[in-house]
């Protein structure tokens, strides 16, 4: 196999896939080549689902990239099924589509890194997590903490980010007494423990003269990678990334920028940032809702639980150390398209009172003069649609704070609203 063929995509990752196509020992530690004698610093779930692909259908593009494929589609579905289990379907169809158009979405599913697997297992948690606290039952607590031990397994800590809106949620809302509910959360804890830590332990037990030497570590420990290069690195040190020149060029950061704009910035916006604002203030609006006890109960639970998810993870994302990467801002799109899709609904029922008009038009205005701004910070993007799509979404913005004479017409102009502020992602696409 030619080293520089396009359809590697991703070649580190590619190169494990093959390597564990000839030996069993390379496929079972994720290794880098059919020598063994080094894998690649991630735990091997994403890869082995790419093995399993090429296996039956040969190694080719097509077979390494139509998991990603499949997986990001799942995720798209389980957005979807999630937001329209408790929400009008106009709400979950919009939090699907800004999940499916994230450009940093589209990118990853057309590549072979393991972030498409790690969001679709967070998703999937999430949604146990809150039929858990809808219903009071343990057992899709428990199914929460093994989809997140699988996220573990994938990207480690990572795949955690969700864990406090999981913990959040279940506290708050299920219907049990406290002790309960501690000990329920304790159970999945376990569960989550065990799970995580079995094929670590795996690796740290075998004697190394029997498996390679663990990629991305100093000791040639996978408990030392989790919580030392793969972890407390990741977030708090500066020190240059030992790995950057196995990470593709359009994947590198371009420095410490870590604060509050760090997503917004050139680095970073193009991929995550087009609708961060629509995102910040439906979490705004949403926090308020649950507060002032605005929605049903199974509402709520799903709606506190995309609000802290997305606070959860932009904070972690904005501060932690030059060691970001731009494709670890994936795990924000599914509670970024989360709070938009509910932030929707918010916005339709905002146009009853005097008062939610007014806040409705200005929420509209930022939105719309951050995307523009988000345009310009571009390269190859035309002026004059950005200036366009500025105004008519100003327009839209003054059409909602108008009482609307037919309820159609106030759906169709949500409806306008999300599309012209999906115009600079999609754009970004191509």
């Amino acid at each position: 196999m030619e080293t520089g063929s396009k359809w590697l995509a991703n070649a580190f990752y590619s190169a494990a896939v093959q390597s564990g196509e000839h030996d069993f020992t390379a496929f079972f530690f994720g290794s880098s080549d059919w020598g063994n004698s080094i894998s690649v610093d991630k735990p091997p779930l994403s890869l082995w689902v790419m093995g399993l692909s090429i296996r039956l259908f040969g190694l080719n593009s097509w077979s390494l990239l139509v998991p990603q494929v499949i997986i990001t589609l799942s995720s798209t579905l389980l957005i979807f099924v999630l937001t329209r289990r408790y929400f009008p379907a106009v709400a979950a169809l919009i939090a699907a589509m800004v999940f499916a158009f994230t450009p940093i979405t589209v990118l990853l599913a057309r590549y072979n890194n393991p972030d498409p697997l790690m969001v679709l297992l967070m998703i999937a948690a999430l949604y146990a997590g809150i039929r858990a606290s809808e219903t009071g039952k343990l057992k899709p607590l428990i199914l929460a903490g093994g989809l997140l031990a699988l996220g573990f397994l994938t990207k480690q800590l990572q795949a955690f980010l969700v864990l406090p809106a999981i913990t959040m949620v279940f506290l708050l809302f299920a219907r049990l007494s406290w002790r309960k509910r501690f000990l329920g959360l304790a159970l999945a804890g376990c569960v989550m423990a065990a799970g995580s830590m079995a094929w670590p332990l795996a690796v740290d037990l075998t004697p190394v003269q029997s498996r390679p030497f663990v990629g991305g570590s100093t000791s040639n420990s996978m408990i030392e990678l989790t919580l030392g290069y793969n972890g407390i690195d990741r977030v708090v040190q500066h020190a240059d990334d030992p790995s950057l020149s196995l990470i593709p060029q359009e994947f590198r950061g371009m420095g410490t920028d870590a604060g509050f704009f760090r997503l917004i910035n050139l680095n970073y916006g193009q991929e995550i940032g087009w609708l961060l604002m629509p995102a910040l203030l439906s979490c705004m609006a949403i926090t308020w809702a649950v507060a002032t006890r605005r929605f049903e109960r199974n509402e709520a639970i799903l709606s506190s639980a995309a609000v802290v998810w997305f606070v959860t993870t932009y904070l972690v994302l904005s501060f932690m150390s030059q060691g970001f990467h731009s494709y670890y801002s994936s795990s924000l799109a599914p509670p970024l398209a989360l709070c938009v899709g509910i932030g929707a609904r918010l916005l339709l029922s905002g146009a009853k009172t005097a008062l939610g008009r007014i806040l409705t038009t200005a929420a509209l205005v930022a939105s719309f003069i951050f995307a523009n701004a988000m345009w310009k910070i571009g390269e190859g993007y035309p002026e004059w649609l950005g200036t366009a799509v500025l105004f008519a979404g100003l327009l839209l913005a003054a059409a909602s704070g108008v009482r609307p004479p037919w309820p159609w017409l106030g759906r169709s102009t949500v409806a306008v609203t999300i599309g012209a502020l999906l115009i600079g992602p999609v754009f970004a696409l191509s």
